[in-house]
């Protein structure tokens, strides 16, 4: 099939720093973790590339779209997202957007604020986040090849179809 993998050395990923939503000591602390987190999560993947941290700090201020940000920064895939804490509860919202600027998935996932154990969380949301999509196919892993047009199109549906699969609800599937 034409267009599925293009010649190309991976899937290259940018993660924009994870917004505080809540403007609070304890979910900025989140956001900072979970974007580090995510970005070491992505970075032990094989086929894919993460743009550095600090190229993304350079360009964001001067980029308000996604598009714009992924041809300056050369990549297919960008992940974003909220962090917000309310009371003993912090959740996060995290989106990966298609370099069209296109959301191919989004998750929220909601744990207990506890600032005791602020690594163990991040740490939690990052794997689940990368789990959730992370490539599994082989000639991506194997070989030098890049997701093309036609993967990057069909990936949403995949994604929604495992999230109908794992819960389970046999009428949606």
């Amino acid at each position: 099939v034409e267009d599925v993998f293009v010649e190309g050395a991976g899937i290259t990923v940018a993660v924009i720093p994870f917004l505080d939503a809540s403007g609070q000591p304890l979910s900025a602390k989140y956001a900072q973790g979970i974007t580090d987190e995510l970005v070491h999560e992505i970075m032990q993947c094989e086929g894919c590339r993460v743009v550095a941290t600090s190229s993304i700090a350079q360009l964001a201020p001067q980029v308000s779209d996604i598009p714009t940000l992924a041809q300056k920064l050369g990549v297919q895939i960008v992940f974003e997202g909220s962090v917000r804490v309310e009371g003993s509860r912090v959740r996060v919202t995290s989106r990966m957007v298609n370099a069209d600027g296109f959301q191919l998935w989004s998750q929220r996932f909601d744990a207990e604020a506890d600032p005791s154990s602020i690594f163990t969380v991040q740490e939690q949301f990052a794997s689940a986040l990368v789990n959730r999509v992370r490539p599994q196919q082989s000639i991506v892993r194997t070989s030098e090849a890049s997701a093309g047009p036609v993967m990057l199109a069909v990936y949403p549906t995949l994604l929604k179809a495992e999230a109908l699969l794992e819960e389970g609800v046999e009428s949606d599937v």
